[in-house]
């Protein structure tokens, strides 16, 4: 049934569109790209194909001898526009290097070249596009990912562990508390730290943009802001005012808000956004119910019913994460031969490996260890495999952490186009 299924979406899904697959990207300008024009132009329209913010964007106007950085304000008649004033212009051939903040965080740029022609109609050559030169730095940050992994790996658990202590009894032990509130401090302290981060890089491509502005006046910088502060509130629920439901309420919204960050904000929302959502609450009930039952597992007593409980919501959750991992692979990348043969394609090999090892894991103890409890040797035994699980499951968040900062392959293209993603 579950193979039958994924074959069902992969067809639906690969006979969508491949034009739908891409991040905000330049559709028109006036002057357009390669125009030679008889007279100077006086100003400068860049429209997009999504809405874009003035203040998370860049134009810079390069000549042979001269480079203008503009202010760019948003047509106030279109908010997928961008205009911007220009200097007056001698005859000659001049590049427009652009970049502006996509939904998904990336940090995407290009440029294009035009021309104004001389009074006997002659035409001077472009300046040519160097490296140095481009506005968008497609490096990778090294702390951000890191953070973005642990933060909704914690995030994830708490939601997790929190549905077992409402649901079930046995849970709901003091030491159980204990690690719900353990990953609520951690998602609390991670995921603002993540946030700052993602602003901070974010900084990078735009010069001079304050972190203010990336984290309160941008659709990426709500979402951040959103999820961290929600986990904060998770932490006071929990801590607090001790209302364990409040606090997985606010850690259920903060779960499903991760479903509108990153490639999938972008890229076929409509499909992505809830399969993403789905994807991150299939890995609350995984590690929520690993860390209960490493907890619980170091003491005395009959855990079996415990147990067998979560392996059975492990294996819905598995299930749920194949469907949800396949649909949003296959609307990231525009052909498998273009992911396999990229970075992307890389670290999401490294998060399959990881999950098969976490498959093979739980097997093992849902068929050879669990008939075995309550002895102390199957206790003991079982304890160690949850904790192997849980350091792979460490490796597997890291990997996820990394897919939202590296870019998913593009179609071939003859436009040269940089990006950076910030998250």
């Amino acid at each position: 049934m579950l193979f039958r299924c994924l074959t069902v979406a992969a067809a639906l899904l690969l006979a969508l569109p491949v034009a739908a697959r891409a991040h905000a990207g330049l559709l028109s300008s006036r002057p357009a790209a390669g125009d030679t024009l008889r007279e100077a132009p006086a100003r400068l329209v860049l429209r997009f194909t999504e809405p874009v913010e003035a203040g998370s964007s860049g134009i810079v106007l390069i000549g042979l001898s001269s480079r203008v950085t503009l202010t760019v304000a948003r047509d106030p008649r279109d908010v997928a526009a961008l205009v911007a004033d220009l200097p007056p212009l001698a005859p000659g051939g001049y590049r427009v290097q652009w970049h502006t903040l996509s939904a998904d965080g990336h940090t995407v740029g290009n440029s294009f070249v035009f021309f104004v022609a001389g009074a006997g109609g002659e035409v001077g050559p472009a300046p040519p596009e160097h490296p140095e030169e481009r506005l968008v730095r497609p490096s990778i940050p090294r702390l951000a990912p890191v953070l973005r992994g642990t933060g909704v790996g914690a995030l994830a658990a708490l939601a997790g562990v929190l549905l077992l202590m409402v649901a079930s009894r046995a849970s709901a032990e003091a030491r159980v508390r204990r690690v719900a509130l353990a990953l609520a401090c951690a998602a609390a302290l991670l995921l603002p730290a993540h946030a700052l981060a993602w602003a901070a890089y974010a900084r990078g491509a735009h010069g001079d943009a304050p972190l203010r502005h990336l984290l309160f006046e941008t659709g990426p910088g709500h979402l951040e802001a959103a999820r961290a502060g929600l986990a904060l509130l998770a932490l006071w629920a929990l801590a607090l005012a001790r209302r364990p439901v409040l606090a997985l309420a606010f850690a259920a919204v903060a779960v499903a808000a991760t479903g509108l960050t990153g490639h999938s904000a972008a890229i076929h929302p409509a499909w992505t956004v809830p399969a993403k959502a789905i994807h991150v609450a299939a890995v609350a009930v995984w590690l929520g119910g690993l860390a209960v039952l490493y907890a619980t597992a170091r003491h005395g007593g009959d855990h079996r019913a415990l147990a067998e409980r979560v392996s059975t919501l492990s294996l819905a959750a598995v299930a749920a994460l194949l469907v949800s991992g396949v649909v949003q692979t296959l609307l990231f990348a525009p052909s498998l031969a273009a992911l396999a043969r990229s970075g992307y394609g890389a670290v999401l090999a490294l998060k399959l490996a990881g999950t098969a090892v976490l498959v093979a894991l739980g097997a093992r103890n849902r068929y050879r260890l669990l008939p075995r409890l309550p002895a102390d040797d199957a206790r003991a035994a079982l304890r160690r495999a949850v904790g192997w699980e849980l350091a792979v499951m460490s490796i597997v968040l890291l990997a996820a952490g990394l897919l939202a900062y590296v870019p998913v392959p593009r179609p071939d293209s003859p436009t040269h186009v940089t990006h950076a993603q910030t998250n």
